[in-house]
């Protein structure tokens, strides 16, 4: 999910799918398959989906951007080897 955000691609998915994710980051969130789909249909046809999802783009990479997923990761490796060796 946070990979076709941040690359700016309009994007639906359900609830399970958008957790711990800015739901205002997505073009729709749902659970109905028919809303989805209509969902799907209006994205493709409506001109300022891409807008949006250039917009959330933006935002979505100073939260979920590579920059920022490296620095949480070496976060939790840093911790997790301090852990380790208080246990030695």
């Amino acid at each position: 999910m946070v990979e076709s955000i941040v690359r700016g691609i309009p994007t639906l998915t359900t609830t399970v799918g958008a957790e711990g994710i800015d739901s205002d980051l997505f073009e729709l969130v749902s659970d109905h398959d028919r809303k989805l789909a209509q969902g799907v249909l209006d994205a493709l046809s409506d001109d300022e989906a891409a807008a949006r999802a250039r917009t959330a783009a933006l935002r979505a990479r100073t939260t979920y951007g590579a920059r920022e997923f490296a620095q949480e990761y070496l976060s939790g490796v840093e911790d997790a080897m301090k852990s380790r060796q208080s246990r030695t």
